[in-house]
């Protein structure tokens, strides 16, 4: 459906229509505020449960590098070889795989300017339109005065 359009010419009548169409603006700006805090707190969470995961992750992957098989004996099985060298590059695959989660991790940051930047931008739009609004309707009351005062000049 979309907003009705705000004319900053007809904030000087400060009509109702004009308040109405002023307060969806408003509902609206206030449910986009709403929902870009609940997307940045499901994303901080997130964040926290992956920093959690790549520590398990790591743990683990050091586990299996650390591994190494009891032999009876003084060598080996080829059974043992081949487990223990699949174990390792389970463990480097492992690795690799949390060192790229690292590194979309540090997507964090850019997050963090998001939001951020989502919220100056929030907060500046509300308070343009106000002071816009504020503005108009000030220029118009003057106008309306001057008209008045020169009406009376000329009687």
């Amino acid at each position: 459906m979309g907003l009705p359009t705000l004319e900053f010419s007809d904030s000087y009548l400060d009509s109702p229509d004009f308040r109405e169409r002023l307060k969806c603006h408003e509902i609206e700006l206030e449910r986009t505020n709403k929902f870009i805090k609940e997307l940045i707190k499901d994303g901080s969470l997130l964040i926290g449960a992956l920093r959690n995961l790549s520590m398990a992750v790591q743990k683990f992957s050091q586990s299996l590098q650390d591994f190494q098989f009891e032999c009876i004996g003084d060598a080996e099985t080829d059974d043992e070889i081949n487990i223990a060298q699949s174990l390792k590059e389970f463990a480097r695959l492992l690795i690799a795989v949390e060192e790229e989660r690292r590194r979309l991790l540090s997507l964090h940051i850019a997050m963090d300017l998001t939001r951020s930047l989502a919220s100056v931008h929030l907060l500046n739009s509300r308070e343009a339109l106000l002071t816009s609004a504020q503005r108009e309707k000030q220029a118009w009351t003057q106008h309306l005065q001057i008209m008045t005062w020169k009406s009376r000049e000329t009687k």
